[in-house]
């Protein structure tokens, strides 16, 4: 009896959906390391609160990234904020492990409001992330399809 021929099609699905589970890893991996968390004035929220999914059909891979925190919000971040006050009921979220001027409370933690923000530099961590991961795709998606044709 003749060995049966290997289902080529499955072992491409296997090789993609690897794939993009590799992929969905790797970008969070890299959200978490681009995403600004270390700033004089950040508590490291937004950096700490990312989560990914990842979503496989027959015609395309989607992979999102999502911070599970509300504030600061993403576009902040991205474009940047000129220098603003912040009343006292928007300040529960705010944190300065360093304590400084625009901080009411010099220790290094404010409760209480209002707080003059100083504002922030536009960052591009979005965009600097999803250019590494296009650049590692094609590689990584042709060797998980390699590895599964050979499990055969």
């Amino acid at each position: 009896m003749a060995a049966a021929k290997p289902n080529l099609i499955a072992a491409v699905a296997i090789g993609l959906k690897n794939a993009a589970m590799l992929l969905e890893q790797t970008t969070l991996s890299l959200a978490h390391e681009a995403a600004p968390h270390g700033g004089p004035y950040s508590t490291g929220a937004f950096a700490a609160g990312l989560r990914s999914d990842v979503s496989v059909t027959d015609a395309e891979v989607v992979i999102t990234i999502e911070s599970t925190v509300d504030r600061p919000e993403p576009k902040w971040l991205e474009e940047g904020t000129a220098a603003h006050m912040i009343p006292a009921e928007d300040t529960y979220f705010l944190e300065n492990v360093e304590g400084g001027s625009h901080s009411p409370d010099p220790s290094g933690f404010n409760a209480m409001g209002p707080v003059m923000h100083p504002g922030t530099q536009p960052n591009d961590w979005a965009e600097t992330v999803l250019t590494e991961v296009a650049a590692a795709a094609d590689d990584v998606i042709n060797t998980a399809i390699q590895e599964a044709l050979a499990a055969q």
